[in-house]
């Protein structure tokens, strides 16, 4: 006898099912969880009369984020043969996609301003056990958890170290952490700019240039338009503001906002947009350049910039890049930069309050992205939620 099973998806780890069973059942299904070859997936009823499991894939489809639920069919009631996850062989086959971890590194318990930013791209085999690709983005400052938690996350090597710009907060660990972890390739930002108005940081970045090459790392300087791949994390560098177009030229506020924009696409869908320490007048460059062109700089997921400074952002950014949700990296404790302004400009944006995540009171953030799927959490408080990526039918 043929059995008719509506099913939704796959995912490569349980909690974003399990997310995923939970949102249905609030839809008024009464989905259950399968283990099938590693793979966990979402049932929604088994049926004998296959027009019975059309009505069911019909209610289902009525759901944006379930347009890909399908069915299966298979003999006398027994699960599907084994899967052969290339894509060829018995069974149903299915492509293969990588989880890749974002994991937002929180470097301290305590207040004090001296840990800075660091973040972490991590692709998995296809049983989601072994890395097999990292990119690291920003070090975090000197004496900061950075190395700690990346031997804990079990990486031993990185494809690539990206730098958005020359604050010691943003770099200052990155000569241990080339000595520690084999390195494949340095980008540090372009620093035309830099020799123009501020030398000295320029140099610093040429001497860390020295360093990296010294020791056999290739080095690039990223500038708008460039693009590098590591496995199916791909880098995009979208834009640097040029340095004539701001009008203070300091060695805090213009060299923040000399920061490079990169966005990251996972798996050629998930989208992670990261500007460094980039502020309002940067932002409103930025804007005005892309003004005809805003999906260059739409995302699934994105940071805040300048560490969730109010003066950060503005509530025309927000809206301008879209993201679904935005995750702080604090700077100092979480009463510094008035962060109950950001937290409303993100909410007048469109952000939902339960789509922000803040490192002060999450932990370590961790964002798995899987075949369309965002599931997030966080050290401090375990699953967060689940949400579908904006780019997984190609918009």
């Amino acid at each position: 006898m043929i059995w008719y099973r509506v099913q939704v998806g796959a995912y490569a780890f349980p909690n974003s099912a399990e997310r995923v069973k939970i949102d249905l059942i609030e839809k008024g299904f009464k989905p259950t969880i399968a283990r099938e070859e590693l793979l966990y997936k979402v049932r929604i009823g088994s049926f004998q009369d296959k027009k019975k499991a059309e009505k069911q894939l019909a209610r289902v489809h009525k759901y944006k984020e379930y347009k890909k639920a399908k069915i299966f069919e298979w003999n006398d009631g027994k699960d599907l043969p084994i899967i052969d996850l290339s894509g060829s062989g018995p069974g149903v086959a299915y492509d293969y996609h990588p989880r890749i971890d974002l994991v937002c590194i929180w470097h301290t318990e305590t207040h004090e301003d001296m840990y800075g930013d660091a973040q972490v791209f991590i692709e998995y085999d296809r049983w989601g056990t072994d890395i097999v690709h990292t990119v690291l983005v920003d070090t975090g400052m000197y004496g900061s958890d950075t190395i700690k938690k990346l031997k804990k996350l079990g990486i031993k090597s990185l494809d690539a170290i990206v730098i958005s710009h020359a604050h010691g907060d943003h770099y200052g660990y990155l000569d241990d952490i080339m000595k520690q972890f084999k390195v494949g390739h340095l980008y540090l930002p372009c620093i035309d700019g830099l020799k123009k108005y501020q030398p000295a940081y320029a140099k610093a970045l040429q001497n860390k240039e020295k360093k990296a090459k010294a020791m056999d790392i290739p080095v690039t300087y990223l500038k708008g338009g460039d693009h590098f791949e590591v496995g199916r994390i791909e880098c995009d560098c979208v834009f640097q503001v040029p340095a004539d177009k701001l009008k203070e030229h300091d060695d805090h506020h213009f060299v923040n906002n000399q920061s490079i924009i990169t966005m990251f696409t996972l798996d050629d869908v998930g989208k992670v947009l990261l500007t460094g320490d980039l502020s309002n007048p940067g932002n409103d460059i930025v804007m005005d350049y892309y003004k005809n062109w805003k999906v260059a700089l739409q995302a699934d997921v994105a940071k805040c910039p300048w560490h969730a400074d109010k003066e950060g952002l503005s509530v025309a950014w927000v809206k301008f890049i879209g993201a679904i949700s935005w995750y702080w990296n604090y700077h100092y404790d979480k009463t510094r930069g008035d962060r109950k302004k950001t937290t409303q400009k993100l909410i007048d944006g469109g952000v939902k309050p339960d789509r922000i995540t803040r490192n002060f009171e999450d932990g370590d953030i961790k964002y798995s992205f899987y075949n369309g799927l965002w599931t997030v959490s966080s050290s401090k408080r375990g699953t967060l939620f689940a949400f579908r990526s904006r780019f997984e039918n190609g918009n």
